[in-house]
């Protein structure tokens, strides 16, 4: 799922042959569907769907794509937990050394993950590679899937543009003056 404020591309996707993971079924990409929703602040959703013809219990699919993110202030959720279980989920940010990125997480220590910082061709990369994730389970009238979900929730602290730093969402004060 993505909106008009993100912009989705390079999507690859295959099924890995268990007994030559060599070859492999390209996924299909479908026609986008638009998904309106009235009276949201985000009322434009798209769905991209992906259909495998050889997909069967116990195959792998592995789904790659970027997300390139139009406004600063609405850095989507990341939730680890997806509708089906993942051998691994990576999720990745990538940004200028100018544009200092801060992020809190939820639920994490109720999976294997492992969190790396580094940087390559003057690129920050903030990495979370999570092992053996399965769905969420919730309960009638129990807590809901945000109380649950193993996610990241990342923002723009700062950056820095001809030599100037602007703070965007740096503290609970700056945050309050974007809703002002």
């Amino acid at each position: 799922y993505y909106n008009s404020l993100q912009k989705i591309s390079k999507i690859k996707s295959h099924i890995k042959n268990p007994w030559d993971l060599a070859t492999g079924e390209e996924g299909i990409l479908a026609d986008v569907e638009t998904i309106f929703s009235e009276g949201e602040l985000e009322s434009d959703f798209k769905r991209q769907k992906i259909y495998f013809k050889g997909a069967k219990a116990g195959r792998q699919i592995q789904v790659q794509y970027e997300k390139t993110i139009i406004n600063p202030y609405l850095i989507p959720i990341f939730h680890f937990d997806q509708e089906y279980p993942a051998t691994k989920t990576i999720f990745q940010i990538t940004a200028a050394k100018d544009i200092e990125i801060g992020y809190f997480t939820f639920n994490l220590d109720s999976i294997d993950i492992n969190f790396t910082k580094s940087e390559l061709d003057g690129k920050i990369n903030y990495t979370w590679e999570a092992n053996n994730v399965f769905p969420v389970e919730t309960e009638t009238h129990g807590p809901g899937i945000f109380a649950l979900s193993p996610m990241i929730i990342p923002y723009v602290k700062s950056f820095n543009y001809n030599g100037k730093t602007s703070y965007l969402l740096d503290t609970p004060k700056e945050l309050h003056k974007w809703y002002i």
